[in-house]
């Protein structure tokens, strides 16, 4: 044994087979990575930014507050007052640390212990696994949402995996804007989970990295909107990664009102801590509120273009799909062409479609989607055009 226990687990684990391909495959000629998560269509707007920094205090070289400098801190409470949470936002509540994946680690570790269960519905992002398993230890218990009932995520289907889990459920991790299917949870369905949680006395971490990132019918609400206070044991979390397309500046952020968890977080912020300089620029471009405001409006509305003509090509191949109205993404039904209806012929089907078109698609397996057959498609990690031609080779693969 040359590992530690826990050092064998992650080193076993490995990277998904979806990813692997990626990193493998993406500078290949004719590659199309339909299976990340990032936004692609706003670089033009974001690099000009990035390129013209402010000039660079002396302090930002040395060591600050861990877990964010209270610059950048009062400029995303002043963010999320006004559009995200619609009411004042207590700077002293906000935290910064290395990445949503990075904020989730943390919450996990300070808020489970090893083996104490948490809830998360599925399908679900394929990372919420190693952030809460790997290190904290936790054990993820999937509540299953089903096409057939809009992937409703009721109390009953709650009571069912907390009553029927073998570990003690101390969490729930609410994702709103959902991804995988790209679509906002109505405000009363939060309402409902949020009281179902209350009841139970469990801790709730509201995923909300998509929240500027909507353009459909549904409004988005908030867990912050839907509460007059978080109170301690509601924790929201955010990051630049989506909503700003910055996924390689590492940068997440919690909100909550539990004081003795943000004192639990500055000690992890010695480990998972954000540049100084990073932070210092990112304070800058929040504090321009004319600039966010423009780059907010002009987001949403190419990435309501993109999704539409997406869901046009998808519709014209054939494939059924949930209709995008917030995200980079849509969850594909492939189950009738499934070579047989298992796990097994859900992977043959996406490598066959990976070798024979070159599209990467996440599958449903990663996804923890309910049953065989379904894949995400990013739409947002590729222009337009390029992906409306990997839907079309999908499309005559399929047929043929």
């Amino acid at each position: 044994m040359t590992l530690s226990a826990r050092g064998h687990a992650m080193a076993d684990g490995g990277l998904s087979p979806y990813i692997a391909e990626h990193f493998a495959r993406r500078h290949d000629p004719g590659y199309v990575g339909l299976c990340v998560a990032e936004n692609h269509l706003v670089a033009d707007l974001l690099i000009p930014r990035i390129e013209s920094p402010p000039p660079v205090p002396d302090h930002v070289l040395a060591y600050d507050d861990m877990s964010g400098r209270a610059d950048l801190r009062r400029a995303l409470a002043g963010l999320l007052e006004r559009h995200v949470v619609g009411r004042p936002v207590d700077p002293a509540t906000v935290q910064v640390l290395s990445g949503a994946g990075g904020v989730l680690d943390a919450l996990g570790h300070a808020l489970g212990d090893p083996g104490d269960g948490v809830l998360v519905p599925t399908p679900s992002y394929s990372g919420f696994w190693p952030d809460l398993q790997a290190r904290p230890g936790l054990e993820i218990v999937p509540v299953p949402t089903v096409p057939e009932e809009g992937y409703a995520l009721t109390p009953e289907r709650l009571d069912r995996a907390a009553d029927g889990a073998d570990v003690d459920v101390r969490i729930l991790l609410l994702t709103n804007p959902d991804n995988p299917r790209g679509q906002v949870v109505p405000a009363a369905d939060v309402e409902a989970v949020l009281d179902w949680a209350d009841a139970r006395g469990l801790h709730v971490i509201a995923d909300e990295v998509y929240a500027l990132s909507t353009f459909g019918e549904t409004p988005f609400a908030s867990v912050g909107r839907l509460r007059p206070s978080l109170g301690e044991r509601l924790h929201l979390v955010w990051a630049f990664s989506k909503d700003f397309a910055m996924s390689g500046l590492r940068t997440g952020v919690v909100v909550s009102e539990h004081e003795p968890l943000r004192r639990a977080l500055e000690v992890q912020g010695s480990w998972a801590g954000v540049s100084g300089h990073t932070q210092h620029v990112l304070a800058a471009m929040l504090h321009d509120d004319g600039w966010v405001e423009g780059y907010i409006t002009t987001m949403r509305a190419r990435l309501a273009a993109a999704a539409e003509a997406v869901s046009e090509a998808l519709t014209s191949a054939g494939i059924p799909h949930t209709r995008p109205e917030a995200g980079f993404f849509t969850l594909c039904d492939l189950r009738q062409w499934l070579p047989d209806p298992t796990w097994e012929g859900e992977d043959r089907l996406w490598r066959q479609i990976l070798d024979r078109t070159g599209v990467n698609l996440t599958p449903g397996s990663a996804l923890r989607a309910p049953e065989p057959g379904f894949v995400r498609l990013c739409y947002a990690s590729n222009p337009t055009d390029v992906v409306e031609d990997a839907i079309g080779r999908v499309g005559a693969l399929l047929d043929s």
